[in-house]
């Protein structure tokens, strides 16, 4: 049977809980992720080759976001009642999205063009990407 849904939102009046909110900060366990590469590459013991991928489902849709923290009502209705405070808080679900996007190209991206769920419904079966200036064992861009 199918039912609704009602998120308590985080924040219920944005003028007054903006405050709340802080950037994110974002890390790896890079010791915990070598270890789990290790103990693969003995498990299969040369039967399947062993990769470290960066490629993290993620998406720069900041509705999901926004709806999460302060309600979709609340989205909906801030549209006219309090449009100043909803471009603040889409501001800054932009710059803290951006900041991740930063921290993936510095730290972990890899390329998805192969058997890669792509965040879009589909894998990521290419022959376009990389771009062709991206040279091996450079950092991956947003474009490759």
């Amino acid at each position: 049977m199918r039912g609704a849904n009602h998120i308590d939102a985080a924040i219920t009046d944005l003028e007054k809980g903006f405050h709340k909110l802080k950037p994110r900060t974002f890390a790896v366990d890079r010791d915990a992720s070598l270890s789990a590469k290790a103990f693969l590459e003995e498990f299969y013991d040369g039967i399947l080759g062993v990769r470290m991928r960066g490629n993290p489902w993620w998406t720069m849709g900041m509705t999901m976001t926004a709806i999460n923290i302060i309600g979709l009502e609340s989205l909906m209705l801030y549209m006219y009642d309090q449009p100043e405070a909803l471009h603040r808080l889409m501001a800054f679900l932009r710059d803290d999205h951006l900041a991740l996007l930063q921290w993936l190209k510095e730290e972990l991206l890899t390329l998805n063009n192969e058997d890669d769920y792509t965040g879009s419904g589909s894998r990521g079966y290419t022959r376009a990407l990389p771009q062709h200036d991206w040279e091996p064992g450079t950092p991956v861009r947003c474009r490759d």
